[in-house]
């Protein structure tokens, strides 16, 4: 592992990308409860229901499907799912659906369409649930959780939601839950994302997020807690990301999150707080990057960071504080102080350290034994707090605010 001091400037390019686009933990298995008929009547919808089931056929339009699942909604009498099945395999303009606080819809079909705004629209305060069987296809902005849903879910329970430019899956909903357990969610195309969210929580239980294409992420996150514990986040392509994060809380305790071509950069990290306790996060390519992170605090206890390929890197520490556990990091490791002042930091305030045990002694309180510092700036004071009943690193720091006035900063280091 070699520590590395450099000038070299990676610029995000999240933000730049949402702009040129102009402009969820316990889940439920819902199936049909039986057979659902045919119905060839070329007069109306060709569904048949049996109060909570519907069948999409060939000749349905977004409108009659719409409006089909609309009048099974409010039909419900003491029922709280509608589950949708069958396919066509004309393309269908944007399909809104409302879904209800207390209501699931259950989604097995196979569907693609398109328009000005997308194509499936979903709003309300209810549960989406994407089943095995489930396709939903686009060449551009798939599936959408409008503004103006609240606390809606999202769970992913195998199926697959696809598209070829823009975005795959994006919640712009005011906290919203995303819960992917199994399944696909694709995107492939170049300068377009697979998962956007907004504000809420995104939990990775299973399944595969995939980005294939130049510039651009698997996952992109505003002001979201991201939860990974199993499953796989995969970005392939030039300049390519496989997690950008600005805000919240980002753990990740299991699976895989690998990022694969020239440049590429596994984890974006601008949130506050970052843990790694497990799992793999891995970078492959020319110039790739496994951890790029400007987090104020950034907790490296077990799985593993590590980078492959011609002038690859496992971590680049811009700005913040970070404690990684020895073994935890397999690759070189760069900090970037003049990076972190083009990035608009005064001065620069960083550390990074390498942990040698998680066992720490009640008696290293207020001590620094078993912290191996390899880089600081600004820092004024650091070391352990075994006060309560997880240690924690206590750091303290100087800095600078919005308006030049200059302030003094504390962090804690918890993993």
């Amino acid at each position: 592992m070699l520590l590395k001091k450099t000038s070299a400037i990676r610029l995000p390019l999240f933000a730049a990308l949402i702009i040129s686009l102009s402009v969820c933990s316990v889940t439920t298995g819902c199936q049909a409860t039986k057979q659902l008929p045919d119905n060839n009547s070329k007069d109306q919808l060709s569904q048949e229901t049996t109060g909570t089931g519907l069948v999409i056929k060939e000749g349905d339009d977004a409108q009659q499907i719409a409006t089909a699942i609309r009048d099974m909604i409010d039909s419900l009498d003491g029922q709280t799912t509608v589950f949708v099945s069958g396919s066509t395999s004309s393309e269908l303009e944007s399909l809104y659906i409302n879904i209800p606080k207390g209501v699931t819809l259950c989604w097995a079909a196979s569907c693609f369409g398109g328009g000005e705004d997308g194509f499936m629209l979903l709003d309300g305060e209810g549960t989406f649930e994407l089943l095995e069987g489930g396709d939903i296809r686009s060449n551009a902005l798939t599936l959408t959780v409008l503004e103006s849903a609240e606390n809606l879910k999202l769970v992913v329970n195998g199926g697959k939601v696809s598209c070829k430019i823009g975005v795959t899956l994006w919640v712009r909903g005011s906290n919203c839950q995303l819960v992917m357990n199994s399944g696909l969610v694709e995107m492939d195309g170049s300068d377009s994302y697979a998962i956007i969210m907004k504000t809420g929580e995104l939990q990775i239980n299973g399944g595969l997020v995939s980005f294939s294409g130049n510039v651009g992420y698997a996952i992109a996150l505003e002001d979201c807690d991201l939860f990974i514990r199993d499953g796989e986040v995969r970005a392939e392509g030039l300049n390519c990301f496989g997690i950008g994060t600005s805000r919240g809380l980002t753990r990740i305790e299991g699976g895989r999150v690998i990022a694969i071509g020239e440049c590429a950069t596994t984890i974006e990290a601008y949130n506050k707080r970052l843990v790694i306790c497990g799992g793999e996060v891995v970078a492959e390519g020319k110039d790739s990057l496994a951890l790029d992170t400007v987090a104020e605090s950034v907790a490296i206890t077990g799985g593993i960071v590590r980078a492959s390929g011609e002038g690859s890197k496992s971590v680049s520490l811009v700005l913040g504080f970070l404690a990684f556990l020895t073994g935890t990091i397999d690759g070189d490791i760069e900090v970037s102080s003049e990076d972190a002042a083009a990035r608009g930091a005064r001065p620069v305030y960083l550390m990074m350290m390498e942990i040698e045990s998680l066992s720490v002694p009640a008696e290293w309180h207020r001590t620094t034994q078993g912290l191996n510092i390899l880089a600081v700036y600004s820092t004024t004071a650091y070391w352990w707090d075994t006060s309560g009943d997880q240690p924690i690193i206590h750091i303290e720091y100087d800095y600078y605010d919005i308006y030049n006035n200059p302030q003094h900063g504390l962090v804690e280091l918890v993993w």
